[in-house]
């Protein structure tokens, strides 16, 4: 566990959850990377209110994650973790619903689904990854890197 130049001590996780920048930025990058790339879609489009609405959900889940990044000193990793899996997974479902009632999404066919529209089972991968990383949290702390090669040369 380090500080940071802002002088805070980050809440320690129980589990494997463990606050370091590089993964939480990077995490919330990846998870969001693809609303900002959908929205510039349908920017350049002229799909301005699909557009508005994606920019947006990405633009608010960069200030959660900021926020939560923030709060480190206060906040466990793991809920964190979960609780932006659930915002993003909201934001996407948002995003979903209004592409499907608004989007022209006729020349996207393939790429998006086979109806040109897309398909909410995508948004099975938020769930699905709520529990996967309940699994990793409930199983403890990962080991120390080098401790199976200690063991080894033993």
């Amino acid at each position: 566990m380090s500080t940071t130049n802002a002088g805070k001590t980050p809440v320690p996780g129980k589990g494997r959850a463990q606050w370091d920048f590089g993964a939480w930025f990077g995490s919330q990058f990846g998870l969001t990377a693809w609303l900002a790339l959908a929205a510039a879609t349908f920017a350049a489009d002229r799909q301005w209110l699909v557009a508005g609405v994606g920019g947006g959900v990405f633009v608010v889940l960069a200030a959660l994650a900021y926020a939560l990044w923030a709060r480190r000193d206060r906040v466990a990793p793991y809920v964190a973790l979960q609780s932006s899996l659930v915002a993003v997974g909201l934001g996407a479902t948002l995003f979903f619903a209004v592409i499907r009632r608004d989007g022209d999404t006729s020349d996207m066919q393939g790429w998006i689904g086979r109806s040109g529209e897309p398909s909410y089972g995508w948004l099975l991968i938020f769930p699905l990854m709520l529990i996967l990383f309940h699994v990793l949290e409930r199983r403890g702390p990962s080991p120390r890197p080098g401790a199976d090669d200690e063991r080894d040369a033993a």
